[in-house]
């Protein structure tokens, strides 16, 4: 076949009795046939051009019409499609076959025909359950044993915490705990599927003899500090069925539990287990002579990391019936390791002020020391630690390590970090997230003019807000001018009132007399500020309400305020000479470069008369 040149070269000549053409050349096979018409498709009407096969753009192909439309083929034959019902498609693969006599030119007609097509059938093979790790998957296949054959067999085996149980595979004892699962293609008798978990008992007794169902552990002999080789332990457990009898559950003891974790050590650190189904003793529910064909043949598969094991060839059966099945696996212990808290959140701290410490606590609740590292990822944290930090340390079975992390912002606004801590192969990550946050005192204005001012005068108030513009509080300490004969000032410090029934009020340059004094009224108590120098202000003001049980009283001393709340100052001119004097009002605070200045400056000068003129 050549696809370049759409032709198909026969091996041998075409027999003069296959040549068959109504027109042309003579050698074609009346068997292989490909559609060759070429120039221009008309429809019905041998006007309208439906494609020209011969156009540049033409990949040979004749699309398909829409219903009604008819297209006029070569030698007069002529095709329409349509589909039913309506909303119907045509698929790829659809074709029809019709006959067409050379004798007499006539063809078959089709009427309505539908398409050959591909036809497809589907059967489920399986359901995988993506929720389990690894995928757990169930073969759905309705398998027909061969007619020499009557077995049962497995067809898979599972961990009842960790999906699918592979020969040759690795598993903790903590994952066993949780138990196995043995899956058949038919249902079984319970009363063959037994397992010792006492003392055996001799038959009169009633008491099993027999364990069908089991899990061994190669348990190591130790000699003269090395050891001399392995003795089977068969496990205490509980075996039976499920409500389909076609499952087999097998759980062990915690006794059982407890004994394996005693045997894994440094020097053991994994076990050899082997799974057994006695053949020769279980059998299908109702029919004894149907026995379990288990026996499996190996194969190769690898894990994860591309290591080869050996895996088994499931379903199990090699056409004699009573084989039994036997699978090997590793185990190992999972230490117990708990890191707690799996973060720190620092909250807002003051930019270049280090936190006091935030603690993380490492514990191994397993049975042998483990190697344990702390990594910081770096940013504004800093961490001392009892594990051995990023050197690496050992923890003892049954204790714990403490990492204290300091956080010491170099930037305002959301600050994180990350510390790996990892223990005995498992790495843990806690995150590190704060706030750094600095205060701001800005005043409004910046400056004070009172213009002109008879001396021995006062002016009319003139008010400075001032505002905590940053991110933490700011401790007011001081409120004065370099001149307090001539420029007073008194303010009125960020309130807040509390009351039972009332809740909270609050909010910079409240103004007391309008705003708690009415609520003061009501409980028999009278508070009014002295607007007087510093000091003497709201900030001296702390009483009780009488009946209320509430209290009133200004955030310290002088006063401190949360990030945007405000205060105000009053300043009066009181010139007690002429001319223009110049004075500050200088705002102490806890902040650096304290405290903040406002220029204030006012004229002073006399008021003059002259007795008996007109003006």
């Amino acid at each position: 076949m050549n696809q370049t040149s759409s032709t198909i070269a026969l091996q041998t000549a075409v027999s003069s009795a296959l040549q068959c053409r109504l027109t042309g050349p003579t050698n074609y096979h009346a068997r292989i046939c490909r559609w060759d018409q070429s120039g221009k498709v008309y429809e019905s009407d041998n006007t309208t051009v439906w494609v020209d096969l011969n156009g540049a753009n033409s990949t040979g192909d004749i699309p398909v019409p829409p219903a009604g439309t008819t297209l006029v083929l070569e030698n007069g034959i002529t095709v329409s499609f349509g589909v039913n019902p309506a909303s119907g498609s045509f698929n790829t693969g659809d074709y029809w076959d019709f006959a067409a006599r050379t004798a007499d030119g006539s063809v078959e007609q089709l009427n309505q025909a539908p398409a050959f097509g591909i036809k497809h059938h589907y059967c489920r093979l399986g359901v995988i359950n993506f929720a389990a790790s690894p995928w757990k998957i169930q073969d759905c296949r309705q398998l027909f044993p061969p007619l020499a054959e009557s077995g049962v067999h497995v067809i898979g085996v599972y961990l009842a915490s960790a999906g699918q149980l592979l020969n040759d595979g690795t598993i903790t004892i903590q994952d066993l705990s949780q138990g196995i699962s043995v899956m058949c293609d038919a249902p079984l008798d319970s009363t063959t599927i037994t397992q010792p978990n006492s003392v055996p008992q001799p038959p009169a007794t009633g008491g099993p003899i027999q364990a069908t169902c089991f899990v061994t552990v190669d348990v190591p002999t130790p000699s003269a500090g090395s050891i001399m080789g392995f003795s089977p332990l068969m496990l205490a457990a509980g075996v039976g069925l499920d409500t389909t009898q076609t499952t087999i559950g097998w759980t062990p003891t915690s006794a059982a539990i407890t004994g394996l974790g005693s045997q894994i050590s440094t020097n053991t650190p994994i076990l050899l287990a082997h799974l057994t189904l006695k053949g020769k003793f279980i059998w299908a529910a109702g029919n004894p002579n149907v026995l379990l064909d288990g026996s499996a043949a190996g194969v190769p598969y690898k894990d994860a990391s591309g290591v080869q094991h050996t895996g088994l060839q499931l379903p199990s059966g090699n056409g004699r019936p009573g084989g039994d099945f036997e699978m090997w696996f590793w185990l190992t212990s999972a230490p117990t390791v708990t890191v707690s808290p799996s973060n720190l959140d620092f909250g807002n701290q003051l930019q270049g002020v280090a936190s006091a410490p935030l603690s993380i606590t490492v514990s191994n609740g397993g049975g042998s020391p483990l190697p344990v590292t702390v990594t910081l990822s770096g940013g504004d944290f800093s961490e001392t630690d009892t594990c051995g930090g990023a050197a690496g340390g050992s923890l003892a079975a049954g204790a714990s390590c403490t990492i204290n992390v300091v956080f010491t912002p170099t930037a305002l606004g959301t600050r994180a970090s990350a510390i790996s801590i990892t223990a005995g192969g498992q790495t843990f990550t806690v995150t590190l997230t704060g706030t750094g946050v600095a205060p701001a005192l800005s005043a409004s204005p910046s400056s004070l003019n009172f213009g002109l001012q008879f001396v021995d005068s006062t002016s009319a108030p003139q008010i400075v807000t001032l505002t905590n513009t940053g991110t933490a509080p700011v401790t007011i300490t001081g409120i004065a001018s370099t001149d307090n004969t001539q420029f007073t000032t008194s303010y009125t410090p960020p309130l807040v009132l509390t009351r039972p029934g009332l809740g909270v009020l609050s909010g910079g340059g409240l103004s007391f007399e309008k705003a708690v004094a009415p609520m003061l009224k009501e409980h028999a108590l009278i508070a009014k500020p002295v607007d007087t120098e510093i000091g003497t202000g709201l900030a001296g003001i702390a009483g009780t309400i009488a009946g209320g049980g509430g209290t009133v009283a200004p955030a310290g001393p002088l006063f401190t305020m949360a990030p945007g709340a405000q205060a105000t100052i009053s300043v009066q001119f009181s010139p007690k000479t002429a001319g223009v004097i110049n004075a500050t009002l200088n705002i102490s605070s806890d902040l650096p470069g304290s405290p903040l200045p406002v220029p204030l400056t006012g004229t002073g000068f006399f008021h003059f008369g002259v007795r008996g003129a007109k003006v």
